[in-house]
């Protein structure tokens, strides 16, 4: 089997939406390809001219199957041979209504995706279905990438941006990056593979496996629009017996952190619709939000007892049961959730969580490095890691999951103080010191800082400054003259 060099096989797709507030979804997309993936476009260009551009475009499954969905293809003649093949759409979609109104999330949609997700079947398929990681798979040198971006309708805001995605092994590299930018929301996706042989087995397989299914989990990243409490209100007003309006209206409410507003709007919600869990469960996030726990768990309990098997509500009960150091209850409701949801990184982290308050700091760390296999972008996975490690006195192993946690949130300064402590232990004291500033800057009266950065000078010598942080750490706190 030939070796296919780089640069040969490229794709490229853009795609440009607009939603209005009527929830029509109307766009264009433009696919140009290189090499082999060239060769399939123009497959799909053969069948324009067969089928004729609306025909063909309503085979596309990229129109979301939509009742009423219309588009049209505009291909380059594909019998008249070039570098690159391209082909353009327009498309037309009806029913977004939820989504453009703030009622439901959803995917940025993809428009007329001609050749599959970016990067799919490059280094092996994103959904391998029953192949096993390690079963052997063509690979090949090639690049991907696509831009998709969506315009809000007109005075409707994104509820938030997502967060980036890199992931990268010695043979991949994909990212996604999200921006936003008068009311238009952007992703730009690139898939790079990198080969020397035309086949993926052994370690490259597996640590191609592993790779995937990551990718593919990155493109279920929900979007949503915000629904105003404008919007609510006409609703209720045209309504005063929609409990869906209400709940909408609560929602905006705690989204602008006014959650005495939201909770009362959820009470009004589940008056008028009381076997609706979703009421419930939104009602208890304002109350945590509040620090009223109890009333939290008791809504948490009462959605899980509507709608036993929804992972959401589970964690969120589970979440409320470890703080209330109800560890077993909590650690069967973690249980629960990954049974239902074997690849969520952050019940993971939380049975992990229920681990290392209970001591068992070994067990936590398995928990703990589940997450990060799954999200290898989880601060908190890596920040408590490090502290089990520490606890177990393997203080390198600490400050390596530090030094992780560190590059992903820069500005922690619970994060630097720990580590200062793991430099400490391994008798790097001028390192101690640089984070035990660090920890300073971020929480300037944080007295046990000035405490340890104090002995840190003292065994380098500086008397005079351990001297000075001991009589700063003791203004700060009294206690510590003890």
């Amino acid at each position: 089997m030939p070796l296919l060099q780089p640069g040969v096989a490229t794709v490229d797709m853009t795609t440009s939406e607009n939603l209005d507030k009527q929830g029509v979804l109307t766009g264009t997309t433009k696919v140009t390809a290189t090499g082999p993936s060239a060769m399939a476009l123009r497959v799909i260009g053969i069948a324009v001219q067969a089928m004729g551009p609306a025909n063909a475009a309503s085979q596309m499954p990229a129109l979301l199957g939509r009742p009423g969905a219309t588009g049209t293809l505009s291909a380059d003649p594909p019998m008249e041979l070039s570098p690159s093949y391209t082909i353009k759409g327009e498309f037309t979609s009806p029913g977004w209504t939820d989504e453009a109104s703030g009622k439901s999330s959803f995917f940025l949609p993809p428009g007329l995706r001609l050749l599959g997700h970016t990067g799919d079947g490059i280094m092996g398929p994103f959904n391998p279905g029953e192949m096993k990681d390690s079963e052997p798979t063509p690979c090949f040198n090639g690049h991907a990438s696509e831009t998709l971006s969506l315009q809000a309708p007109p005075d409707v805001k994104f509820s938030s941006v997502p967060s980036d995605t890199r992931v990268e092994t010695p043979n991949i590299l994909f990212t996604a990056h999200w921006s936003l930018a008068g009311g238009r929301l952007t992703v730009h996706r690139e898939f790079t593979g990198k080969i020397d042989q035309p086949l993926c087995a052994g370690a490259v397989r597996t640590q191609a496996a592993v790779a995937l299914k990551q990718i593919w989990d990155s493109y279920s990243t929900n979007i949503s629009f915000d629904r105003s409490v404008e919007d609510a209100d006409k609703a209720i007003n045209a309504n005063p017996n929609d409990a869906e309006a209400f709940d909408d209206r609560g929602i905006a409410h705690a989204k602008a952190g006014q959650y005495a507003l939201a909770i009362a709007d959820n009470d009004q919600a589940i008056k008028l619709k009381p076997d609706e869990a979703q009421y419930y469960y939104n009602r208890g996030l304002a109350y945590d939000e509040l620090g009223q726990r109890v009333r939290a768990f008791e809504d948490f309990d009462k959605a899980v007892s509507l709608k036993p098997d929804d992972a959401d509500y589970l964690e969120s009960r589970g979440y409320t049961y470890r703080m209330m150091n109800q560890t077993d209850l909590a650690m069967q409701d973690f249980d629960r959730v990954i049974a239902l949801k074997p690849e969520y990184a952050l019940a993971y982290y939380n049975r992990g969580a229920v681990y290392y308050s209970t001591g068992q700091f070994e067990r936590a760390i398995q928990e703990y490095n589940q997450a990060i296999k799954l999200d290898p972008d989880d601060y908190y996975s890596y920040f408590d890691r490090g502290n089990a490690n520490f606890d177990l006195k393997d203080y390198r192993r600490a400050i390596e999951d530090l030094d992780k946690a560190a590059a992903l949130k820069p500005d922690e300064e619970r994060l630097f103080f720990l580590r200062g402590m793991a430099y400490q232990k391994v008798q790097k004291y001028a390192l101690a010191i640089k984070d035990f500033d660090k920890a300073i800057t971020l929480k300037p009266d944080n007295a046990w800082a000035f405490m340890m950065r104090s002995y840190a000078k003292r065994v380098l010598g500086d008397t005079y400054g351990a001297n000075t942080d001991v009589a700063k750490a003791i203004k700060l706190d009294p206690k510590l003259a003890k």
